[in-house]
């Protein structure tokens, strides 16, 4: 009899995982919850962003926290409840200060690696098992229209570069023989040549039928409750069952923090909240997919011409209610610089959790109090771009196979 495995979560990284271990011949059940639009999957950008940076701002100081609890327009936010509960010692900010348990800043190497081996491993899966996903290789344009914001900007990609990152500076007259929709008042930009795009919501459909199709069984519910005996997981409880797994997969997104502290772990992975919206066809055709820098809000066009924006970093607890106004501001901010969607109406609205590590890191492999509980989350921002890559280690991990990436991204780091 194979040796089975409960996957909960069904956004992109708990599928990938299904995925790879499929193909290792175990038998797999992913517990995909019972809307897939609910996922952070769902409404992500569609970035995958082999070369563009960090998947959270940078741990700065108790000052730079005040000033995203107070700002009521920032991109970047924490609630007064967030920072209350989180800031004592032990608390994911109290982490995050510290750089997380590495010290200040984990290796930009790392991270490269990572999101490099994501991609390529992406772009193979989707050719081999021909997904349709409106797969789109052309790079990402960021664009500035603030001269200061650009030269930070054209720092931190000279950084990237010496990691071996494909990036180019370029002027304001570039960008716009390079994407003629944009703004006249764009100041100058750069492109990241390793860049692609793909359609989230297709790439979450696609995924879910290519389990299917491998021999896994897809559930539309909810992991509830763990049942730990002596240390294991004996039962995974849902609204309707309980099922027996020889091991478990966390891989729930912003959800897995609630599943922690269940199995009375500590929860540090903290929910950052985004926006996204979905505006009418534009005839007008974006070349490719546009950062706003400034704000950091990513734009993208799908394949039927709908223009697409989101934005926002909110650190809060995953359910609380959004900013109201919102989704307007961020179309209203996206055309200027992108005057097309100030022509367009907004025709979906969505607001998701990204599931976020002090350090930027995923927790990946085995966890050290749990003898078969294996976790696949905090993923912030990276979540499409590291997917696949996470599915391999994942599946390594289950295997018992070494991986430089799998000691790198232990939950042992935070005593998981």
């Amino acid at each position: 009899m194979r040796h089975h495995i409960i996957v909960i979560g069904g956004g992109v990284v708990g599928l990938f995982c299904a995925y790879f271990l499929l193909r290792r011949q175990f038998e797999v059940t992913v517990l995909a919850g019972r809307d897939p639009r609910r996922a952070a999957s769902w409404g992500n950008a569609g970035y995958l962003a082999a070369g563009f940076g960090p998947s959270h701002p940078p741990p700065k100081s108790l000052l730079t926290l005040a000033r995203w609890a107070l700002s009521p327009s920032s991109h970047v936010r924490a609630s007064l409840r967030f920072m209350i509960g989180e800031i004592m010692p032990g608390g994911w900010l109290w982490e995050f200060l510290r750089g997380g348990r590495q010290g200040e800043g984990r290796p930009l190497g790392l991270l490269r690696q990572l999101c490099v081996r994501g991609v390529e491993l992406f772009k193979a899966i989707v050719r081999r098992e021909q997904l349709e996903l409106e797969l789109r290789e052309e790079g990402l344009l960021e664009v500035f229209r603030d001269e200061k914001k650009l030269t930070a900007a054209k720092l931190g990609a000279q950084e990237l570069r010496r990691l071996g990152a494909r990036i180019r500076e370029l002027s304001a007259e570039e960008c716009l023989n390079m994407e003629p929709c944009l703004s006249r008042e764009i100041t100058g930009g750069l492109l990241y040549e390793e860049d692609a795009w793909a359609n989230p919501q297709r790439t979450l459909l696609e995924l879910r039928g290519l389990v299917t199709r491998s021999g896994g069984e897809l559930l539309e519910e909810e992991a509830v409750l763990l049942d730990v005996n002596a240390r294991r997981i004996e039962r995974v409880r849902t609204e309707r069952r309980r099922l027996r797994a020889e091991s478990v997969v966390l891989a729930a997104g912003a959800r897995s923090s609630a599943l922690l502290r269940a199995l009375n772990l500590r929860p540090l992975v903290a929910a950052a909240r985004g926006y996204g919206i979905i505006c009418t066809p534009s005839e007008e055709r974006l070349a490719r997919p546009v950062m706003c820098g400034d704000l950091r809000i990513a734009t993208s066009q799908l394949g039927d011409g709908r223009l697409k924006a989101t934005a926002s970093f909110e650190l809060d607890s995953e359910g609380s209610p959004g900013r109201p106004g919102r989704h307007e501001q961020i179309a209203k901010e996206a055309g200027l610089y992108l005057p097309p969607f100030t022509r367009a109406r907004i025709e979906e609205r969505w607001v998701g959790y990204r599931p976020c590590t002090p350090d930027g890191f995923p927790l990946v492999g085995r966890s050290t109090k749990i003898e078969n509980l294996l976790m696949a989350t905090g993923h912030c921002r990276l979540g499409l771009t590291t997917a696949a890559v996470t599915g391999e280690l994942l599946a390594k991990a289950l295997a018992g196979e070494e991986d430089e990436l799998l000691r790198a991204l232990s939950p042992s780091r935070y005593g998981l």
